[in-house]
C-alpha cells in the first residue's frame, strides 16, 4: 500500500509551511520554543504573542480553510483539512 502524498497535497504543505514560516518571522516568535518555555501554561507576553498569532491565522484564512472563500474560508477539501490540523 502507498501512502506517499499527492503532488498537489506536497505543494499544500509546502504553501502552509511557507505561510506560518512567514507569520512566525512577523509575529515575532517562535511558537514551539514559546510553548515549551512556558511548560504549555501560556501567560503574559507568551499568551499575548500565541493570541496575536491566532488572530492572524484566522485574518488570512487559515482558522476556515474549509469554509467557502466567500465566507472568508479557503474552500480546501477535507483533507487538507486533516494535513494542515
Amino acid at each position: 500500500m502507498d501512502f506517499s502524498l499527492e503532488p498537489r497535497h506536497e505543494a499544500f504543505l509546502a504553501e502552509l509551511r511557507e505561510y506560518l514560516e512567514h507569520l512566525e518571522r512577523d509575529v515575532g516568535f517562535d511558537l514551539a520554543a514559546t510553548a515549551e518555555a512556558n511548560e504549555h501554561s501560556l501567560t503574559g507576553e507568551g499568551r499575548e504573542l500565541i493570541d496575536k498569532f491566532i488572530r492572524q491565522l484566522g485574518k488570512d484564512g487559515w482558522m476556515g480553510i474549509g469554509c467557502p472563500k466567500e465566507l472568508g474560508g479557503q474552500g480546501r477539501s477535507f483533507f487538507e483539512q486533516f494535513l494542515f490540523l
